[in-house]
């Protein structure tokens, strides 16, 4: 049984909120990790993030060598009910895995980003790098340069300054 977990975050605005991306879902602690439970069995959730304001409102990035379900979905509700997001800028056909970047700078709690790679051999790699200004409910597409290259399904990450949301880093297979 290959299990493992993928990002722990904590909520920025309450420390004993937790919650895990794991390839068997979403899981969460309101106990600071003594206990937890699934929130969201969809499998492969490579990463999530917990707006700094509300630890209620939640994206997670589902997704990994072909795996059913792969997406990005929302919850308003602490994990209790999930809805897949359909916006026509997230790609629907992707293998590898998604990561987040936001901040838990209350000043720019409503922005994130989010890496989505491909790529499994040296002829099917690609990458989006998608923004949003309303903490994943809508994005915009900010460039398609394949930096993920052949190994979408591991090879690349953002991350974004706590300072300025518009000074963010995009890594590859390159570094």
């Amino acid at each position: 049984q290959s299990r493992g977990i993928w990002a722990v975050k904590v909520a920025p605005s309450d420390a004993n909120i937790l919650y895990a991306a794991t390839t068997e879902g979403t899981y969460k602690s309101t106990d600071a990790g003594e206990t937890w439970s699934q929130i969201h069995d969809v499998i492969m959730n490579t990463t999530i993030a917990v707006n700094a304001l509300d630890p209620n409102i939640l994206v997670a990035g589902y997704g990994n060598f072909g795996s059913t379900g792969h997406g990005i979905y929302n919850s308003n509700d602490g994990g209790t009910t999930w809805t897949q997001n359909t916006d026509s800028n997230i790609p629907t056909d992707f293998n590898g895995k998604i990561e987040f970047a936001f901040s838990d700078n209350p000043a720019f709690a409503n922005i994130l980003y989010a890496s989505i790679g491909n790529g499994f051999g040296f002829s099917d790699g690609a990458s989006w790098l998608l923004r949003s200004d309303d903490f994943g409910a809508s994005f915009t597409l900010e460039s398609e340069e394949d930096y993920s290259l052949w190994q979408g399904w591991f090879a690349h990450d953002v991350a974004m300054s706590s300072g300025n949301p518009n000074f963010i880093m995009v890594i590859g297979i390159e570094i």
